[in-house]
């Protein structure tokens, strides 16, 4: 799953990608359903999730996956859950992550740091944060 980079201080931060040195790999999800049980419902661009300023921060993703298999672990090991990817000289802060998972027509929020049992049917959303912003707006 791709995220955002943050701002630059000549240019806006680049929606949408993979940032170095970070665990953000956006492997396709054609990839994904032929070597798992899993179908990619939604991919694309968190609008407005970059932060706001001078050369905003780049907005993160959307991917949200549905669990085909009887059922499966997940594992969630995601920062900027809480603190957001902060802004630079007066520039305001993206958006955090979330992730939630739909089972039964119920939305329950998961923590970052979490260990769960899927079941079939599941439906697991990944919102990436958005970059922070440079300079006042």
């Amino acid at each position: 799953m791709a995220a955002a980079r943050a701002h630059g201080t000549i240019v806006d931060g680049v929606s949408a990608t993979r940032v170095h040195l970070a665990n953000t790999s956006n492997t396709p999800a054609e990839l994904i359903e032929a070597n798992y049980r899993i179908r990619v419902e939604q991919q694309s661009i968190r609008r407005e999730s970059g932060g706001v300023g001078n050369y905003r921060g780049g907005d993160g993703v959307v991917r949200s996956y549905r669990v085909l298999a009887p059922s499966m672990h997940l594992t969630t090991c995601i920062e900027r859950m809480v603190i957001p990817p902060f802004g630079m000289q007066v520039g305001k802060p993206g958006q955090t992550c979330r992730v939630s998972l739909i089972r039964g027509g119920t939305n329950v929020e998961i923590d970052g740091k979490s260990n769960l049992v899927l079941q079939q049917d599941d439906r697991v959303t990944i919102e990436s944060c958005g970059g922070g912003a440079y300079g006042a707006a």
